[in-house]
């Protein structure tokens, strides 16, 4: 019987989307075109609880995250002005009468850690992340890597992690979570004031019926509701929410009540109104009409993977695609095997016009292009669909 891992229901359930095949891993990128087509493939099928709004794939079975995981956005500025809004929300919503101590789970590349504690003075800063080689203390941000998924007494002790702090984050965390109550109990056990996370914004990916936003990795989707209804499990409120990145991201801030078993769910209007079925099939249709014959696309992070392997434009339909992550040039991508490259060594007479998977990146990709004294067609693929 199926069950919503967040409010139990057992009844009100619609399917969003389905697939047999999509990559395991969107963000493992490989060295040989060989291993990159011969990586491995997982079915989802997403559903949305009809009572809170929770969205998961009931065919997650887990992953291991102990991979050479490449997720940073370091390289773009546009997506460094967001880390900085991002900061600016968290900063104005808190209030600390000393200089807090912060445990982010989750942390990644340590890009946001290293912004914060350089415009914010913090008394510690805690960075976790299991895809981390070893752990390393650099003065300012300590990353750790954990021995296990869980961060027990004992484990905190060995490694210096205080047992209590002032702010917790996650940020785009929880969507790879299948059980999302146990993972809020562990990082929310010492009682901290404020919680603060961030997710892909399930009304969102809903309204706008781009499916190339569902993968294998993200098991989990949250709109307001659901969220508030996860963290009151807990004791915490929303004190403030924002919809961020052209709404695809919800931001949330959550505060420890004040008063013991003080548990309520607030009354939330979510932007859950399109209870249309996706068309998939003329979603790919349009998508593949406007990339043509010639087109390439310019970004090869989890949303550029997934749109290749539901569009099945594998390297012999479009044999390179751009990325300004220099970490990932001349690697292969997962299932498709089209090679990235930097946009300096792209044979631009190759192809017709740049397509662009996310509008706000426009404005710096054809900044880019025209610093290579390239007279290129830079165009938004999926303009008009969302």
């Amino acid at each position: 019987m199926m069950i919503c891992n967040v409010c139990q229901s057992r009844f009100s359930f619609r399917r969003l989307f389905h697939h047999p095949r999509v990559p395991e891993y969107n963000l493992v990128y490989y060295k040989k075109i060989a291993e990159a087509l011969a990586s491995k493939t997982k079915p989802v099928d997403f559903q949305q609880c009809l009572d809170c709004g929770f969205v998961f794939n009931g065919t997650h079975g887990g992953l291991d995250y102990n991979v050479d995981y490449e997720s940073s956005r370091a390289f773009s500025q546009v997506f460094t002005d967001y880390i900085s809004h991002v900061i600016d929300f968290i900063r104005t919503n808190v209030c600390f009468e000393r200089p807090p101590t912060i445990i982010e789970f989750g942390a990644g590349d340590c890009q946001f850690a290293n912004s914060l504690v350089s415009e914010w003075p913090i008394s510690r800063y805690f960075a976790i992340d299991p895809s981390y080689k070893m752990s390393e203390d650099n003065g300012k941000v300590y990353r750790y890597r954990p021995p296990a998924p869980d961060l027990s007494e004992s484990t905190r002790s060995a490694y210096s992690i205080p047992s209590s702090s002032d702010l917790v984050i996650a940020r785009h965390v929880l969507e790879h979570i299948r059980e999302p109550v146990d993972f809020i109990s562990g990082i929310v056990a010492s009682k901290p004031t404020y919680v603060f996370i961030e997710v892909p914004c399930s009304s969102y990916i809903i309204d706008s019926g781009n499916y190339h936003f569902f993968s294998y990795e993200h098991c989990s989707y949250f709109d307001r509701k659901s969220l508030a209804v996860l963290m009151q499990k807990f004791g915490y409120s929303c004190i403030a929410s924002k919809y961020a990145f052209n709404s695809e991201n919800l931001l949330s801030l959550f505060k420890l009540n004040e008063l013991e078993n003080k548990f309520f769910i607030p009354e939330i209007k979510e932007r859950r109104g399109s209870n249309k079925q996706f068309d998939f099939s003329s979603w790919l249709r349009l998508l593949t009409y406007r990339t043509g014959k010639r087109g390439i696309f310019w970004g090869a992070s989890g949303k550029g993977v997934m749109l290749l392997n539901l569009l099945d434009f594998h390297y012999k339909v479009m044999p390179q695609i751009i990325d300004v992550n220099p970490k990932l040039s001349e690697l292969f991508v997962p299932c498709t095997g089209n090679q990235i490259l930097l946009p300096e060594l792209i044979d631009f007479s190759n192809y017709d016009k740049i397509l662009v998977l996310n509008s706000l990146y426009l404005d710096e990709v054809r900044s880019r292009v025209a610093s290579l004294s390239r007279d290129m067609e830079v165009v938004y693929l999926l303009e008009g669909v969302n």
